[in-house]
């Protein structure tokens, strides 16, 4: 890439900040940026998700629309599925549950089922967490056991279909009954149209619900205001220059994030090295999970934007090995989609075997300082350095924005390790 390249791209870069500046400036002086979903802390949580998706499809929802919103979504759905069937007198038996257990297999929990007296219609949905084994499997035997007609929706964000793991043996037929919707499609356009109802309009507490929750899922699924995205295509699509420098822009962008990983990593655990911890500073050099694994074939850091659920990239330090106990413990920073620190019970992803009489001599080494899991690898994490300034290396929050400041990176670095340090300093295993 010659100079000349190198200032278009400036020069392009300079006019779609001047545009993000814009409606930054617009957002604080209209209150754009006061979520209730983020100042929760719940923007990204599959279940609060659910419950507000559930109330709003809910006939008998708080809302009292009655079944205005569930008939805007049905609509929807027949819209994207061809075959997919839901007459009008069914609304006169439908009911909207939410977490429907089937005690059968293995009580799983259905995130959202619609049912009436003809259809049976199971909503799986996925924002980050994985599919487990033989899920949407156990899912479809559901619906096809109630003899009713049946139909089984998986919402993601992108409308990605779930994995073979998930569908397990299914045959031909009955994978057809799952259908892949996403939050980016379905989901915004229903919501669009629940804020466009006539009596919605009047109401005010559910405008501004609605209005909150696009935002949200806008931003899980990296969407910008119609505006915005309109100045900034034109801005691209004034001039063939323009539009060559966007493309190159393109080819770099995913290097330049997991450059970002790496250097995260990289200046945590040269901090780490040179601090006198309880824990030995002992790197595990056999860890998949590493973010400096030398594989390509399976780095973390490489892949973690290839994959629509995190690759989990990260550094281990051992701790001080428990007397004739034979275990280790650990202590790991790691990236889900939120960067994160604590106590492991093994370094790598599997579940180590340990005798319980050992177990207990680590839980009780950590409970008087934490609330511990026993039922985990993770026997204590927390956010870095906390929950509210974690970046967010998925969702891209101002946090992830201000690692791109050199000053606001060190900041980020140091109060991550003031936190591990808070972390590490009172714990004792003898």
């Amino acid at each position: 890439m010659d100079d000349n390249q190198v200032n278009q791209i400036k020069m392009l870069l300079k006019e779609i900040s001047a545009v993000s500046d814009k409606y930054d400036s617009i957002y604080r002086k209209t209150g754009g940026y006061f979520n209730i979903f983020d100042i929760a802390n719940i923007s990204s949580d599959e279940i609060t998700i659910c419950r507000v998706i559930h109330e709003l499809l809910n006939p008998k929802g708080s809302h009292f629309q009655g079944d205005a919103y569930l008939r805007l979504f049905i609509d929807i759905l027949k819209l994207k599925v061809t075959d997919f069937e839901f007459y009008d007198e069914e609304y006169n038996t439908v009911s909207v549950r939410r977490e429907e257990c089937i005690p059968e297999n293995r009580n799983r929990r259905i995130d959202l089922v619609i049912e009436t007296d003809e259809s049976y219609i199971p909503i799986e949905v996925k924002i980050y967490a994985g599919d487990q084994n033989e899920q949407c499997k156990d899912y479809c035997e559901k619906a096809k056991s109630t003899k009713k007609r049946a139909t089984m929706f998986y919402l993601t964000l992108d409308g990605s279909p779930p994995t073979p793991e998930s569908i397990g043996d299914l045959n031909a037929d009955d994978k057809k009954l799952i259908k892949p919707i996403s939050f980016r499609d379905e989901i915004l356009i229903w919501l669009g149209k629940c804020l466009q109802h006539h009596e919605t309009i009047k109401i005010a507490p559910i405008r501004e619900i609605l209005f909150q929750l696009i935002a949200v899922i806008r931003r899980l699924t990296n969407q910008m205001e119609v505006g915005q995205i309109m100045e900034i295509s034109n801005i691209l699509s004034e001039s063939k220059i323009n539009m060559k420098a966007a493309i190159d822009i393109e080819k770099c962008l995913i290097e330049a994030k997991k450059t970002m990983i790496n250097k995260v990593f990289k200046a945590i655990s040269e901090k780490i090295e040179k601090e006198p911890f309880f824990y030995q500073s002992e790197r595990h050099n056999e860890n998949k999970y590493d973010y400096d694994n030398e594989d390509n074939r399976y780095n973390p850091v490489n892949n973690y934007y290839a994959q629509r659920k995190s690759t989990y990239p990260g550094i281990s330090y051992k701790c001080k090995q428990l007397d004739n106990a034979g275990i280790e413990l650990w202590f790991r920073v790691e990236i889900e989609d939120k960067l994160f620190g604590g106590f492991c019970r093994s370094s790598k992803g599997e579940e180590p075997l340990l005798e319980r009489a050992a177990l207990d001599k680590v839980l009780s080494a950590l409970s008087d300082t934490f609330k511990i899991t026993p039922n985990s690898r993770w026997v204590h994490w927390e956010y870095l350095p906390d929950k509210n300034s974690a970046p967010d290396f998925k969702e891209y929050n101002e946090q992830y924005s201000d690692l791109f400041d050199p000053e606001k990176f060190d900041d980020f670095i140091n109060k991550s390790m003031d936190k591990i340090r808070e972390m590490t300093k009172n714990i004792k295993i003898k």
